[in-house]
């Protein structure tokens, strides 16, 4: 063990230690662990969601019932946009567009990848490694039928409460940033120290207090939407953080 004036200097520098064991033979003395800083543990998040299925029956179970009129949904296998089929399960996604270019990625009702902005890239990809195939995303979801935009934008309750999960972007202020953990941007790190056999990391901000100050958290819609949504999962720049009725989790 140091001496406690070294370990005051980590302690400033680090914030929250958490305290492991660096041999394979010893069992770790702390329950803090490592966050990959490109990809989250999407294994885990899996397990979030069933867990959250199979035993918050009553508070969190997503809403029944014929979809809404032309309910569209993005295709995750091929990118096309389908009309929905009664119950059919989807995840959506509540992100900041921000500035972004204005080339139309949407060609004869198939996403063109290479004029997508990040986010949607990265909700895709997401959707699929969550086990699910369909994403519906307002930009390219909503027809462009005056009607029935209208129609649709007044419902958004309904489309939000039907969702199996909402993924939030909770970090950078456009579309172009992406979802972080997604593979395509690093998160922070955390930085460690080790000491014989012993290893200190530090750990993350409580995650809401990330999100509170996100450009996310300043549009009065996405806060509806994730008031909305039965089962949130939040994407920062530190970690992926899910939550429902029942519970809160974080990586």
């Amino acid at each position: 063990m140091c001496a406690s004036g070294d370990l005051s200097h980590e302690f400033e520098c680090f914030g929250h230690i958490s305290w492991n064991s660096c041999s394979t033979s010893a069992p770790p003395t702390g329950r803090g662990r490592f966050i990959d800083p490109l990809l989250a543990d999407f294994e885990l998040v899996r397990n979030w969601l069933t867990f959250c299925c199979k035993n918050h029956t009553r508070d969190c179970t997503v809403e029944s019932g014929d979809p809404i009129r032309m309910f569209q949904l993005i295709d995750c296998n091929s990118n096309k946009i389908v009309t929905a089929i009664r119950r059919m399960k989807y995840i959506a996604l509540s992100y900041v567009w921000g500035v972004h270019s204005s080339e139309d990625a949407l060609e004869d009702g198939k996403l063109v990848w290479k004029h997508l902005p990040q986010t949607i890239r990265d909700a895709i990809k997401i959707t699929k490694l969550l086990g699910y195939r369909y994403l519906w995303v307002d930009r390219y979801c909503i027809p462009a039928d005056p009607r029935l935009k209208h129609t649709q934008i007044r419902k958004m309750d309904i489309i939000y409460q039907h969702a199996q999960a909402t993924l939030l972007g909770a970090a950078g202020k456009n579309a172009t940033y992406g979802l972080p953990g997604a593979g395509t941007r690093c998160r922070k790190t955390q930085r460690a120290v080790e000491m014989g056999q012993h290893k200190l990391f530090s750990t993350f901000a409580r995650p809401e207090t990330v999100i509170k100050q996100s450009t996310w958290m300043t549009r009065g819609w996405t806060y509806q939407e994730a008031m909305l949504s039965k089962r949130r999962i939040f994407f920062t720049d530190e970690q992926v953080y899910f939550e429902c009725a029942g519970m809160q989790c974080s990586e």
